[in-house]
């Protein structure tokens, strides 16, 4: 089961077990985020100081404007889906505030357009809204033929050339 409030659950033993016959046991613990050039870091909780998702200045001299973080960067390695979830909302509900009160600086960004010309300077191949539902759609399909929810691609190549991305 799951206690505490939301953006805080964790999971808890309901005290029902069940003993599942396996080769292999995989256990995936004890990640920890890494510094960012330009990013405040605290190493002793791996996390970017923040308030509400707004990246903090360095010298506790409030926010660092227009930067903003979530996920384990931010609360550190801890939580559940559903807890990347409700802090991601956190931090995007930060973001639209900030831009409702003006504080995100007009003309530093240029939208789609800017985000796009950025990304291919970079090389950087993007997979548009169709063709990730085009890859949920093929991950559902295979998951129901093996009698699951879905079962996941398990290469960047087989997403593009699910997605019908033409660039790689």
């Amino acid at each position: 089961g799951l206690e505490g409030e939301e953006g805080r659950r964790k999971a808890v033993s309901t005290g029902e077990e069940e003993e599942i016959a396996c080769g292999m046991v995989l256990r995936s613990v004890g990640y920890r985020s890494l510094p960012i050039d330009g990013l405040p870091f605290t190493t002793s909780s791996s996390t970017v100081p923040h308030g509400a998702g707004r990246v903090l200045a360095e010298d506790g001299g409030g926010v660092k404007g227009g930067m903003y973080v979530a996920g384990w960067l931010k609360r550190g390695p801890t939580g559940i889906i559903g807890t990347n979830i409700s802090d991601g909302q956190i931090t995007a509900m930060s973001i639209l505030e900030d831009f409702a009160q003006g504080k995100l600086r007009a003309g530093a960004v240029e939208g789609g357009d800017g985000l796009r010309a950025l990304l291919a300077s970079r090389g950087v191949t993007v997979v548009s809204n169709e063709g990730w539902q085009r890859i949920d759609t093929h991950e559902r399909v295979m998951g129901e033929a093996a009698g699951r929810p879905r079962r996941k691609l398990a290469t960047i190549e087989e997403m593009l050339a699910v997605a019908d991305v033409k660039e790689v």
